[in-house]
């Protein structure tokens, strides 16, 4: 019933089943997690975040693997997170030496980063020790670890910044 509507209507039925909290609703978000339609895909997946339903996981472990959009995906390993921590660090640890798929490793080292889960730290150090990867971001997230190595590269984004004009005329 719900595929016979349009984008807005079948929008509308899953946040109001979404926001009222009823089972049903977690059936009706797994099922729109397919949709065509990329809006329709992200309020479903962010809804199921909400949720944290144990049902979930192999659906948005799916999406985490196969969707097409990249902010999709990272919504995916979000909503695992809540619904298993345990489980999404595993699974995205798995990925870290993955190159296959740079998206489901940029996912990864995003937030196995923020979960503070030192399996990182080896892939960061790869990234960081090749100047054609490495960027400010993976060399913060290094040095959020405290990790040593990290030092030289820190200060060498340091010296940067007071060398631009731009920050060093701001004050």
């Amino acid at each position: 019933m719900l595929f016979r509507y349009d984008k807005e209507v079948r929008q509308g039925i899953g946040y109001g089943l979404a926001l009222m909290g009823e089972d049903d609703a977690v059936d009706l978000l797994l099922q729109v997690l397919t949709d065509a339609n990329i809006e329709v895909r992200r309020g479903a997946v962010s809804f199921l975040d909400r949720y944290a339903n144990p049902r979930a996981i192999d659906r948005l472990t799916a999406v985490f693997w196969n969707d097409q959009d990249r902010w999709i995906r990272g919504l995916a390993a979000q909503a695992l997170m809540s619904t298993d921590i345990k489980y999404t660090a595993n699974l995205l640890a798995e990925q870290l030496d993955q190159t296959e798929d740079s998206v489901a490793q940029e996912i990864a080292v995003d937030l196995l980063s923020d979960m503070g889960d030192k399996r990182v730290i080896p892939l960061l150090m790869r990234l960081s020790d090749d100047p054609d990867t490495r960027t400010n971001k993976i060399v913060l997230r290094l040095g959020s670890f405290g990790d040593e190595r990290a030092v030289p590269w820190l200060i060498e984004m340091i010296q940067i910044w007071l060398d631009d004009d731009s920050y060093s005329s701001k004050g």
